[in-house]
């Protein structure tokens, strides 16, 4: 196959060796072309050269390159084209090129030496193209990728890249951290090997298979958002984190998935939170609901001749249930000092010059738990000494001290004196009991002499009702004897009350009299539950409170119902959960307890 010679070569000219033709070829590409003498001197450059550099003479030997070059190119230019001349070499070279209106481009510049017979270079050939635009690329893609490179390795979120055949790609050194690997290198693991040394569960805690791995399921050509993970060490079981996994497949140019991202956000701390606020949620519902079921429960046993007599004595029980609440709230449920409690009751009963009231003792805390109870009994001793006791007239006096016993524990006197004379209660009236359910609560003791000179009464708490004391903290005298039980067994069908709230033990108590049944306990502790449970003899059925003291009642559930006896249980917990085996029937009343769902729930067991 043959070309038609250019329109200007000579007929019959050998064209492909024609300067003419391979000047026409020069100005017809779009790089700069030039050439030169074996001595470097350009007598020669292309339409492209002169456009490019403003160049409007011919060439004449005298046109010179440095000028043109950037400052910053010039010399490793001048060393590369020295070089190339004395050496024969090819001229090579990258540099910065300014053009006509004074702006530099790069450009890579190449010359060729051509050689006669004997190999001497007679002249150079060469060309500079432009490549600033692929420069900038460059640039640009490389700053790209540090700064993507900068946030991988300091993103807290973890992140692995794998191919399809499970072999790390790359990973960051948040992977590597959450995992508990030392560093990004240790950690380079294959799939299987992450599968052999940790167990994964999924937000319900079931145990999630290889197959189910976000990885896995990536391969398969999903695209995995927000799934929650619990990752565990397979060796100790030992939790590493809880974390929220996003896996997406890469495909190649022909649409195979070629690799899979998996990102990991740590979310430990953030189910750690919604973990606490839910409990204190579900805290703050129970004790809302067990506060309005004590209030119940005052309204429910108070007993008074008059409405403005019942008033009073309804207002004087909230009122010390509210002034509990306030006190705690003040000191984060923890603790409240026994004298805050005597001055909260005392307070408006005391003399101007202060003789009335005498209280002596150490500095002592009463626990959280505790603080309602001796609060409750505190309040029906001053209620008490208003209406019948010393405080009922201005003669009177009443003295109250307080000691640490050798065991941790507390033993609190009242005396009375100066009042009028005291006889003992014809009967028990709810005060009473109250005080006594109260004293039991806690595993307290309580006693009262009804002596004609004004009432002593003895309460002694058990270390674990009491709090941070003083370090003055003196020992005190024994224990008094226990009081007698709260309520008497009667002929009735039989049920056993459990429930740590002592007004709440006592209510419940009522309301079974009320619908014809005999109480039998209360017992206000798992200990004592479990005792009566196995011991008493003719139970019809059981009402449990479903948590004495932060501990489950089940088990004393599995005691009653392995011996035939059918179980209610009643809770201030919205969603407390209660298991029931198969053929039990374990109904749940809501507090405050109305004695229609407690007669239903009942009616369901018997």
């Amino acid at each position: 196959m043959t070309q038609d010679p250019p329109p200007s070569a000579p007929a019959g000219s050998d064209w492909r060796n024609s300067a003419e033709w391979l000047r026409s070829i020069a100005n017809a590409v779009p790089q700069l072309v030039w050439s030169a003498t074996a001595e470097g001197i350009v007598d020669f450059y292309n339409f492209r050269y002169k456009e490019y550099a403003g160049l409007t003479h011919k060439p004449d030997g005298t046109w010179e390159w440095a000028p043109v070059v950037h400052p910053d190119d010039a010399a490793a230019t001048l060393e590369a084209w020295t070089r190339a001349t004395a050496t024969g070499e090819v001229y090579d070279m990258e540099h910065r090129v300014e053009r006509a209106d004074g702006t530099f481009r790069w450009h890579v510049s190449r010359g060729v030496p051509v050689r006669d017979a004997q190999g001497r270079v007679v002249r150079w050939y060469g060309s500079a193209t432009d490549i600033h635009d692929l420069k900038t690329a460059e640039r640009a893609l490389h700053e790209n990728e540090a700064r993507l490179r900068a946030t991988f390795e300091g993103v807290a979120d973890g992140i692995i890249s794998l191919d399809a055949a499970g072999r790390v790609l790359d990973l960051n050194p948040a992977f590597a951290r959450m995992h508990g690997f030392a560093s990004v290198d240790d950690a380079r693991l294959s799939l299987d090997r992450f599968v052999t040394d940790f167990e994964t569960r999924d937000a319900n805690g079931m145990d999630i298979p290889p197959q189910g791995l976000p990885f896995s399921r990536a391969v398969r050509g999903e695209t995995i958002s927000d799934m929650e993970i619990e990752a565990r060490r397979r060796a100790t079981g030992d939790l590493l984190f809880i974390g929220s996994y996003n896996a997406v497949p890469v495909r190649d140019a022909h649409g195979a998935i070629s690799q899979v991202v998996v990102t990991i956000r740590d979310i430990t701390e953030r189910r750690r939170a919604e973990e606490r606020q839910r409990l204190l949620v579900r805290e703050v519902d129970h004790r809302a609901r067990n506060a309005l079921a004590v209030v119940q429960a005052v309204m429910t046993l108070t007993r008074a001749d008059t409405v403005d007599d019942f008033a009073e004595a309804v207002r004087g029980r909230v009122q010390t249930i509210a002034r509990c609440h306030t006190r705690l709230t003040e000191n984060h449920w923890l603790t409240v000092g026994l004298r805050n409690l005597l001055d909260d009751e005392l307070k408006a009963y005391e003399a101007p010059d202060g003789a009335r009231t005498q209280l002596h003792g150490p500095a002592v805390a009463i626990v959280g738990s505790a603080v309602q109870p001796v609060s409750m009994i505190l309040h029906e001793l001053v209620t008490n000494a208003v209406k019948h006791g010393a405080l009922s007239g201005p003669e009177g006096r009443l003295t109250v001290d307080w000691t640490l016993r050798p065991d941790g524990g507390l033993r609190l006197c009242w005396r009375e004196a100066g009042g009028p004379p005291v006889r003992p209660p014809a009967r028990r009236g709810v005060g009473s009991t109250v005080m006594a359910g109260s004293a039991r609560q806690v595993g307290g003791t309580l006693d009262m002499q009804w002596e004609t000179a004004g009432l002593t009464c003895t309460l002694v708490l058990p270390p674990a009702a009491i709090g941070a004391v003083s370090a003055l903290a003196q020992s005190g005298a024994a224990a008094a004897p226990a009081s007698e039980p709260a309520f008497a067994v009667h002929a009735r069908r039989r049920i056993l009350v459990v429930e740590d709230e002592a007004l709440l033990a006592t209510e419940t108590a009522a309301l079974l009299s009320s619908l014809g049944y005999a109480a039998v306990g209360p017992a206000v502790t798992l200990d004592e539950a479990l005792a009566l449970a196995a011991t008493e003899r003719d139970l019809a059925a059981a009402v449990l409170d479903l948590n004495l003291g932060g501990r489950s009642s089940l088990v004393v559930a599995d005691v009653l119902e392995a011996r035939g006896v059918g179980v209610v249980f009643a809770t201030g917990y919205a969603d407390a959960p209660v298991p029931s085996p198969e053929g039990r029937r374990r109904p749940v009343v809501q507090k405050p307890v109305t004695p229609g769902r407690l007669a239903d729930a009942l009616r369901e067991v018997l």
